[in-house]
Formats: C-alpha cells, structure tokens, sequence
C-alpha cells in the first residue's frame, strides 16, 4: 500500500483494518482518522499495538515513518520486550505520591462499586490530609498508626473500612 491508496481509504472514510507491510496494517474509524496499528505474538498471544496517528508531523505519522516505527518495534519484541507492557509500565512511573496511586484506584473504585463515595470520603477526610503527598515508597507503618489512632473510638465502623482502603491505595500491608 502506498501514501496515494492510504489517502484514497481515509477520504472515502469507510471504517476498516487494511494491510500496509509484514504486521503492519492502516486503521480507518468511523469518524475518518487513520491509525498505523502493529500486529504481533508475543508468549502465544496475538497483539495489537497503535504506533500513531496518520498525518504530517508532528502530530501525525508519514508512511515511511510508519514502516520505519514498525520495524523498530518489530526488533523490539524480537529481543523480548513487549510494547503494550512497556507502554502500561512507562504509565505507571507517573504515579509518585499515595496521592496519585489513590487517584487511581478510587477512578476505578467508580466503575466497580456501588457506593464509591465511601472510600474516596475515607481518603479525602482521613488519610490524604496526613500521608497524601508522600512518596509511595516513603510511606510507612508508622504513618498508617497515626491514622488508624486518629480515627479509632470515635468511629468505629469507619476503623473497619479504613484497613482494606489503605491496604489498596498504598500497595502495603501494615497490620
């Protein structure tokens, strides 16, 4: 496939997968943009990987751009690295505080939970104001003691809900 043909499938704007080169194929949606997308295996499973948007630079990628990501990557697995998996873990380095790693967890709390607004009461009044904006591998057991302390007798059910909270927001067991 050529840059005459890809322009010719995004300008007829029908939705669909097409193939460019070896695993390499232009996404067309149904809104009209175009993606390069690399198919691979990697362990027995076959992936999916979006290398960019179609488009001039510096917001889109060329074709020969394209090709030439695509075979950078295709040398990347070949050597054992797995894009999508490097793509999650450079995510996961921005989070740095228990702030950001609660930030986190209570978006997901949203889709999960029927009442989300527990926990995320829990952290707000109790644990952000003490240990927020530590850094997740700075916070210790003494830091969980001093919350627990502040919250035990005057509200003993919140006591019970406050462990399996902090336990997800820090990644730590404590007690």
């Amino acid at each position: 496939m050529n840059d005459a043909q890809i322009k010719a499938k995004l300008k007829a704007a029908s939705p669909g997968k097409f193939t460019v080169d070896r695993g390499l194929y232009f996404r067309v949606t149904v809104e009209g943009s175009g993606f390069w997308i690399l198919r691979y295996t990697t362990h027995g499973k076959r992936r999916e990987f979006t290398l960019g948007r179609y488009g001039k630079p510096p917001e889109g990628m060329p074709l020969a751009e394209a090709k030439l990501a695509a075979a950078q990557t295709r040398a990347e697995i070949k050597k054992g690295i797995d894009p999508i998996a490097e793509k999650k873990r450079s995510e996961l380095t921005k989070i740095k505080t228990i702030n950001d790693v609660a930030a986190d967890w209570l978006a997901d709390c949203k889709n999960r939970l029927e009442n989300p607004q527990i926990p995320e009461r829990v952290y707000r009044k109790d644990i952000k104001p003490k240990i927020g904006e530590l850094a997740v591998d700075r916070a210790n057991a003494g830091d969980i003691l001093s919350i627990i302390r502040s919250i035990v007798g005057c509200r003993l059910k919140l006591t019970q809900d406050f462990h399996p909270i902090l336990t997800r927001v820090t990644g730590a067991q404590y007690i």
